[in-house]
């Protein structure tokens, strides 16, 4: 496996281009930060199908984008007026069901 990358780096040189450096490593990331994106399994399932902890997942896999700001406030705003009238109405409902 220590030499999985020689054959890609190959096909680069090959094709007239300069191989990425730790190509290997960083299709592995994409894929996993992709995954992990998508939510695709449990942390813990794709860091065994990536072959690794959670723990090595969280501190040199996983990467915050600007994008994931942008998605989280792009999100509804959570209304606690509107929750607590619906709370509200039920719980009138029921104590009305019950006299």
């Amino acid at each position: 496996m220590s030499n999985f990358h020689k054959p890609f780096e190959y096909i680069s040189r090959q094709a007239g281009h300069e191989p990425r450096p730790n190509l290997i490593k960083n299709l592995r990331l994409s894929c996993e930060n992709d995954w992990l994106d998508r939510r695709e399994a449990p942390h813990h399932v794709i860091a065994a199908w990536i072959g690794h902890s959670v723990e090595v997942q969280k501190s040199d896999y996983a990467i915050v984008s600007e994008g994931h700001f942008g998605q989280f406030n792009s999100r509804p705003q959570h209304n606690p007026t509107k929750k607590a009238s619906i709370r509200a109405s039920l719980f009138s409902s029921k104590k009305a069901r019950y006299q």
